[in-house]
Formats: structure tokens, C-alpha cells, sequence
């Protein structure tokens, strides 16, 4: 078996957000809380360069670039992708695009060479994209979203919720095949994070369900940074005890002593392809 890859962003990868901690859509589940963690761009015609460029020159090789979305769903870019080309091929920082739900065939065209990867959350549920997105589509237009992005050519790594409050193994299992034949190579498991008040999800549920997405995924999985503290000790334990992921972000230190297992760790993004990882590894 692959040795287990462990991801932590330490100093030589980091997070902006175009839009500070604004964010138009105001998701019920976040308000824009994820994004006062970024560092905002500045104002100005060139404003995001110049961060990109003050990060370099402090040792950053890579940021995820992301943002508040508009209620289109889409990621404010129109001001960046030059910005964005010049970062990439300038300075040769390895770009991870949060872009939304960006599907305009002109702005996808741009970003071939001004990003790395398309960080895409793929969800069939209504009640995720219209009741907590509040966003304006069907759940077949986030296929087709991600269906555009791929034959522009982008390496799209799908997130999927792994469990929230409408999931069931149906709906993981047809999101995870739909992104498999669309020709994604890695993809990236969520747990939804619930407000204050409300019930965690139950850790056993999750490996269970992990248990499955392992069994139909083909390529290589991730379990991402969203998912509550509550569940890591015994979700985190069994993805790398029983080997059901290849990538873990932020994985319990716990978890790890407890299955005795020590993964390659790299100071980056879990998305990020094989062929980059090496710049970023740590041990």
C-alpha cells in the first residue's frame, strides 16, 4: 500500500480570499466565518499580485485562492486572471482555484494557464445548493458545471460531502460515480460542519460511510479539513488504521499514535497533483 500522505499548510502554502471576508452568498452554514482565516487581497488594480508577490518573497510556493461568492455562484475572477497568469508563471507559485460554480467557456478558456487546480464542490442534494448555498440552479446544472470545466481541460478535484443533514449512502454513492466517469483523479470528502445548537454527526456513521465512498472511488481519496473536531479521533483513526484514504488534512495527532502510522506530511493543499507535491513536502 501507498504510504499514507498527510497534509498541514504551515509556511509554504497559504490561503487569500479575493473577496476579504465578505461574501455575497452568505451560505446559512459559514456567514463567511471560513474566510476570516485568509489573508484578503488588498484594493487596487493590482492588488492580489502584489500579496502574492509579498508571500513569495516570505518562502510561500502555493496558495488556494478563494473567496466569497456572488448569488451566481461564481467567484469574482473577472479582475484576476491576469493576475493570476502573471503569479503562476512569474513567480512560480503553484495556484489552487476555489472559482465556485464557474461554467462561461471565456473565463474557463483564461484560467488553463493562470491555475493549477479547480478545487469544485459537487453536490446533488437541493436542499445543500438551494436551501444552505441558497443558490439558483438544479442539482443537474453542478454536473454540467464540472462537466465544462473538464473539457476545458482543468484539473478539477470534486469536493463531496461525505455525510450532512440530507445525505444517505444513495446520493454519496451517485455523486461519487458521476465525478469518477466525468474523469476526475482525486477526489476530496467534506463532513459538514453544523451551526451552534444543532446535533453532531454520529463517528461511526462516518466510517461506515467512508467504508463505501473507499469502495467505489477508483482513484485517490482525500478526507479535507471540513469536518468537525468532534468526529476526528474515531473517523481519523479508522481512514488511516484501515487504509481508506490516501490523503487526510490536518489529521489527528491521536489518531495517528493510535493506529501507528506516520504519513509523509507536506505543508500544502490536500488537491494538489503528484507531480507538484515534492516543493512542498516536509518529511
Amino acid at each position: 500500500m501507498t504510504r499514507l500522505k498527510a497534509f498541514r499548510m504551515i509556511r509554504r502554502f497559504t490561503e487569500v480570499s479575493l473577496t476579504g471576508a465578505s461574501c455575497p452568498l452568505n451560505c446559512s452554514h459559514c456567514r463567511g466565518r471560513y474566510l476570516k482565516g485568509m489573508t484578503p487581497v488588498p484594493s487596487g488594480p493590482r492588488g492580489l499580485l502584489q500579496l502574492l508577490e509579498k508571500l513569495s518573497q516570505r518562502g510561500v510556493r502555493g496558495v488556494l485562492v478563494s473567496g466569497g461568492l456572488r448569488p451566481d455562484g461564481r467567484l469574482p475572477l473577472e479582475l484576476y486572471l491576469d493576475q493570476l497568469r502573471e503569479a503562476r508563471k512569474r513567480l512560480g507559485l503553484v495556484i489552487n482555484l476555489h472559482p465556485g460554480y464557474e461554467d462561461r467557456p471565456r473565463v474557463l478558456e483564461q484560467l488553463r494557464d493562470a491555475v493549477n487546480v479547480l478545487d469544485y464542490e459537487l453536490s446533488l442534494s437541493p436542499e445543500m445548493i438551494k436551501g444552505v448555498r441558497r443558490l439558483p440552479f438544479s442539482p443537474e446544472h453542478t454536473v454540467k458545471v464540472m462537466e465544462a470545466m473538464m473539457e476545458h481541460g482543468h484539473d478539477v478535484v470534486p469536493h463531496i460531502f461525505l455525510w450532512h443533514p440530507w445525505s444517505s449512502p444513495e446520493l454519496l454513492k451517485k455523486e461519487l460515480t458521476i465525478a469518477a466517469d466525468l474523469g476526475a483523479k482525486r477526489a476530496t470528502l467534506l463532513v459538514y460542519i453544523p451551526p451552534p445548537g444543532e446535533p453532531q454527526p454520529p463517528a461511526e456513521k462516518l466510517v461506515e460511510l467512508l467504508r463505501l465512498a473507499r469502495s467505489l472511488w477508483p482513484g485517490e481519496l482525500a478526507l479535507g479539513c471540513m469536518r468537525p473536531y468532534s468526529v476526528k479521533p474515531i473517523l481519523d483513526r479508522a481512514a488511516v488504521e484501515e487504509g481508506l484514504v490516501d490523503r487526510i488534512a490536518n489529521p489527528s495527532p491521536r489518531a495517528l499514535r493510535e493506529a501507528r502510522v506516520e504519513p509523509t506530511l507536506y505543508d500544502a493543499c490536500c488537491s494538489l497533483p503528484e507531480n507538484l507535491l515534492s516543493r512542498f513536502r516536509v518529511k
